[in-house]
């Protein structure tokens, strides 16, 4: 790993030292000031700044400001799109602030769109939206996709927990658009599709994070979501899902270097955490037993049925130990009501990244490089990024350019907390911090005096003993143990880059070539200490993976008269490897912590794998516009993927769309744009590679020759890849000189021949088939609205407010299939149903009988030893939820007041359910709230029924004769357990997600500072929760499956809000 760094900054340093080489400095009087609108006083960034008669000069920055060195008789020259040209003769001065006039005939909007070519929105028949880079970094929000929440109709997004280390953003586009739910879209950078693997839940509860997050948010210009097939037809193969393109800043060719620094501080608190009952101990029974006259507890038990906290002195699980402070004392029994709070810590989080630009009239650079550190909330978790990247543009001479990029990053986590809960006490589920917390425990522990875990022997003490005199643990180890002595560690490196050059032909043509890289190695190990009370045991896995493009693109731009043409032709070869090696010990570790494959006791378990897949592709686009008014594209692409059959393995995919600017044709003071449009496109996707190879499988090794085994799964030959077809219309309008805009759009799309597997006769000699089969369409509707309500010189108030609503609806599976279960956690199964919604949550449920739960007389069977209970009987296969939401939307207020900015970004989603593991267990093992309080009679629902105790049970025998009756406090919460509809909660949510209010120090201050921009901000990030129907669960943050289906809560790290301060500054 040194050897790697050590070889990156040998690249890094001397690329820079070349670089800085070719700037001069200048020795002239330095200009600084603020360039506004003068219609409203707003600030305009990217403005650019030129010296009159040469090609050097700067931009403005976010906040509109902009320093240059020049000749103190210079003039300036100050042009922006919308406004006019701007010239300033400097003379002498060191201050000159700047009001740019409007231009109503300089009003296009230009995006980036597939394959990195930029175009006018006005011009494009499907929806695209933009956000601008420096609205992702505001906060300090460390993964740019979180940032995104809220910002982009249609496109849902599911964050982890502050806690989780850099955990999986999970990002949907429009909803299902495959069977199995897994639609993630592709990700571009500079033109470079780039992975997004996810190794979560690949061993055990761990979630190292999705490979998007390694970009450094300080290094992004904006983002461009490509939402509909329309959009991304250019893709093919892999822009069903829709596309997510990345920009990143580029240099600029000015006097001297530009320098950036952004800092950012900021500390994690918990905020949301289920209500615990505060009354009653550990324990199976509320009768306390004595030993040498002392009360005990029951230690062995990992729930909290046990006796009231009434102050009584009893012997406690610490006191068992000999030789310690505590041995053989008693202490009252009292609640620790802040226990499970006060075991996390201060998350504290820093980063720091600093930026330089600079060239002159042929050479532009930036150069950039970022450092993040992290305390984790969970003890003894923390991580490390490192991020460093650098864009180099130069212009060989008039017809050559060349463009290089490279992106390295570095991550390392030691401590990543486990989430999710196995069902079993051993191995890594010990260690996962909700089944410890939230479900198996006893509710007067007070965790810091866990801290101090070994005992004067050299064992480990745990809460969780046997029994008194017996210290061996009997479900649960010491939590801080494990988290010290159990740590996962986990490092990736990444590099993404490239070359690419631009040759002019003519004033017509041009030609593009491209050659780039993304490469990953991501290396995982996980151990089990000697003394936990799981086997012992060491596991490691490195997983490689390298995707190189090579593209050749054939550019033309021609106007005849009113008709403007452009588009162009190409190709691309994509060229994909991936390289896997995993080994852990078997039959525990031959001496004590020695954690290396080398220590098992008997022969490890070693697998490796090299995949390699190819996809050669043809493209070409053409545009064709008519008066700046109406416009018609077509695009079409064919793939030839490697996966796929050779007779089968060749598919096209054509787009074409429409739009027409009507306002064009109509002059009116109210009506500032308009624009109808609309598409049709096709896209699909394709196999894992060697999907379609009948092969013998590895079965292992029996004595010391190794085995092979027959798959039994049968590939049908003709396969193909997946198809969608969508139609989609539009509008968008601007009212009031721009100040208000609305921007609609609806669509339908059909996902068939989805790639799916399905059981068959083991007469066939097979247990399944993968075939094409399928058929979801979804229909939706987004509307983005934004205006600004209040413009005046010193004050301005900025709206965007979405929504989107998507129904996507199985219409075919497979043959005579009428349901189809995807995936199952816990009891409850994700299932397609023909004619359903996609996302059917079906389990058990009450067993209903007219309109009344039917119930029975049960005997005691749990610790109650209460005999006259009533219990709900359950039905299986019962629908009792979905998993998609009926809409999501977001709403940006931004308001600034001369030097001050506000901005308050909230999201929300209405419906969706999911499943609470962390409220079904707690439920059950007498943790929550809701197992303590009093029932009808007046007495607790823990007493004994024949003390009037229990809980009330309500509803008709199995012959339909209504009863009332009661069931004992545990009893009656296992078996509610079982009926997993119980435990199916609405995923509507109302969340104020970021806060930010900052300063900066106007122009009159700065001239006598070394400084172009000083700006403060205080942060705050996961501000409030404002609406949920599940109290101490957030909604927003359900960890999302392998498959990228937010629908089981399994036992996850709780809600944490995080205050930041954040500082910029420009040299």
């Amino acid at each position: 790993m040194m050897k790697r760094k050590l070889l990156t900054l040998k690249l890094l340093v001397p690329a820079l030292f070349m670089v800085l080489c070719t700037v001069a400095f200048a020795q002239d009087v330095t200009v600084k000031g603020k360039v506004t609108s003068d219609a409203d006083g707003s600030t305009l960034p990217g403005v650019s700044v030129l010296i009159k008669g040469t090609t050097q000069g700067t931009i403005t920055d976010a906040d509109g400001n902009y320093s240059i060195q020049v000749s103190s008789n210079a003039s300036l020259l100050f042009s922006f799109i919308g406004f006019e040209t701007h010239e300033v003769n400097v003379g002498g001065r060191t201050v000159i602030d700047v009001a740019l006039k409007s231009d109503v005939t300089e009003l296009s909007e230009v995006v980036v769109t597939a394959l990195g070519v930029e175009r006018e929105k006005a011009s494009l028949a499907y929806a695209v939206q933009e956000v601008d880079g420096d609205n992702l970094t505001k906060t300090g929000e460390q993964n740019y996709l979180g940032a995104l929440s809220g910002k982009v109709a249609g496109v849902q997004i599911v964050n982890p927990s502050a806690a989780s280390l850099g955990g999986t953003v999970n990002v949907r586009i429009r909803g299902a658009n495959s069977i199995s739910g897994n639609s993630p879209p592709l990700f571009v950078v500079d033109g470079i599709p780039i992975s997004n693997a996810n190794f979560s839940n690949t061993y055990n509860g761990r979630d190292y994070g999705n490979l998007a997050q390694d970009i450094n948010p300080n290094d992004i210009e904006s983002i461009s979501v490509l939402k509909g097939p329309a959009a991304s037809a250019l893709y093919g193969i892999r822009g069903k899902n829709g596309v997510i393109l990345i920009t990143t800043k580029k240099g600029s060719g000015r006097k001297g270097l530009g320098i950036e620094y952004n800092g950012q501080f900021s500390f994690d608190k918990v905020a949301i955490l289920p209500k615990y009952q505060n009354e009653y101990a550990g324990g199976y029974s509320q009768e306390l037993s004595q030993v040498d006259g002392d009360y005990v507890l029951e230690y062995n038990a990992d729930e909290s049925w046990g006796p009231r906290m009434d102050g009584r002195l009893v012997r406690h699980w610490d006191s068992w130990y000999p030789g310690t402070s505590e041995y053989g004392k008693t202490r009252p029994l009292a609640p620790n009501p802040d226990n499970v709070k006060n075991f996390f810590e201060t998350g504290v989080t820093q980063s720091h990244n600093i930026a330089i630009n600079g060239g002159n009239e042929k050479t532009t650079f930036r150069l950039s490089y970022g450092f993040t550190d992290i305390n984790g909330a969970v003890p003894f978790s923390e991580g490390k990024k490192n991020n460093a990247s650098l864009n180099l543009n130069s212009s060989i001479n008039d017809k050559l350019s060349v463009e290089a990029t490279v992106n390295y990053a570095n991550n390392s986590y030691r401590g990543r907390p486990g989430f999710g809960y196995t069902g079993s006490y051993s191995g890594w589920s010990l260690i996962n911090i909700g089944p410890n917390l939230n479900m198996w425990t006893q509710r007067q522990l007070d965790y810091n005096r866990l801290k101090d875990y070994r005992a004067p022997d050299g064992t480990i003490k745990t809460w969780n003993i046997t029994g008194p005199g017996n210290t061996t643990p009997n479900f649960w180890d010491n939590i801080y143990y494990m988290l010290e002595n159990a740590t996962p560690y986990d490092e990736r490196d990444r590099v993404i880059g490239g070359v690419t050059l631009n040759y002019q032909l003519n004033d017509v043509f041009s030609l593009r070539g491209v050659a780039k890289t993304d490469f990953y190695d991501q290396r995982i190990n996980n151990r089990i200490p000697t003394e936990a009370k799981a086997q012992d045991l060491f596991y490691e896995t490195s997983r490689k993976g390298i995707e190189t493009n090579y593209e050749l693109l054939l550019n033309f731009n021609k106007t005849f008269n009113d008709i403007s043409v452009s588009g162009f032709a190409g190709g691309n070869i994509l060229k994909q490897k991936y390289i896997g090696l995993v080994g852990n010990t078997v039959g525990g570790l031959s001496a004590p912590n020695w954690f290396n494959l080398e220590a098992s006791v008997d022969r490890p378990f070693v697998d490796n794998w090299e995949i390699n897949k190819e996809i050669r592709s043809i493209y070409a686009s053409a545009s064709i516009g008519y008066k700046d008014m109406l416009y018609l594209d077509v695009t079409a692409r064919n793939d030839w993927s490697s996966a796929l059959p050779a007779s089968n393995n060749s598919y096209f995919y054509p787009s074409a769309g429409l739009s027409f600017v009507f306002s064009e044709l109509i002059s009116s003071d109210i009506l500032s744009f308009g624009k109808v449009r609309g598409s049709f496109a096709q896209v699909g996707n394709d196999l894992n590679a060697y999907e379609i190879n009948q092969t013998y499988l590895s079965g292992g090794v029996y004595g010391s020759s190794p085995t092979f085994i027959v798959r039994d799964d049968f590939v049908d030959p003709n396969i193909k890849p997946s198809l969608a077809e969508a139609i989609e219309v539009g509008m968008e309008l601007k009212f009031f000189k721009n100040r208000l805009g609305l921007d609609i759009n609806y669509y339908t799309q059909t996902n068939e021949d989805d790639i799916i597997r399905i059981n068959v006769s083991g007469a066939s000699g097979y247990e399944e088939l993968t075939t094409n089969g399928g058929k979801i369409v979804s229909k939706g509707m987004e509307l983005a609205l934004y205006g600004t309500p209040i413009k005046t010189s010193n004050f301005t108030w900025d709206v965007a407010f979405n929504l989107a609503r998507n129904r996507s609806t199985v219409e075919d599976i497979y043959g005579d299939i009428t349901a189809y279960s995807i995936l199952g956690r816990r009891g409850v199964d994700v299932v397609l149903e023909k004619g359903e919604e996609w996302g059917v949550l079906k389990g058990s449920d009450f067993l209903m009988l007219d309109g009344q739960p039917v119930v029975r007389p049960a005997a005691s069977w749990y610790h109650s030893g209460d005999e006259n209970n009533l219990e709900y009987l359950t039905e299986d296969n019962r629908v009792i939820g979905n998993v998609l939401p009926d809409f999501t939307g977001g709403l940006v207020n931004t308001l600034s007041f001369k030097g001050f900015d506000l901005s308050l970004n909230l999201d929300f989603q209405k419906g969706g359910n999911f499943h609470s593991v962390t409220k079904m267990y707690g439920f059950g093992a007498g943790q929550l709230a809701e197992t303590v309080g009093l029932n009808d009679n007046g007495v607790s629902v823990r007493d004994r029924i024949s003390d009037g105790g229990g809980f009330m049970v309500s509803g008709v025998l199995e012959d339909g004769t209504p009863v009332t009756g009661y069931a004992s406090g545990a009893q009656h919460t296992w078996n509610m357990v079982g009926v997993t509809g119980n435990w199916i909660y609405d995923a509507s949510y109302i969340k104020l997600r970021e806060v930010r209010l900052g300063y900066s120090l106007p122009n009159q201050l700065l001239a006598n500072l070394p400084f172009t921009k000083v700006n403060v901000a205080f942060t705050v990030r996961n501000a409030w929760l404002i609406h949920s129907n599940i109290d101490g669960i957030d909604p927003s943050e359900i960890t999302p499956d392998a498959s990228g289906v937010s629908f089981h809560e399994g036992g996850g790290l709780p809600g944490f809000r995080t205050y930041g301060f954040n500082l910029r500054l420009g040299f």
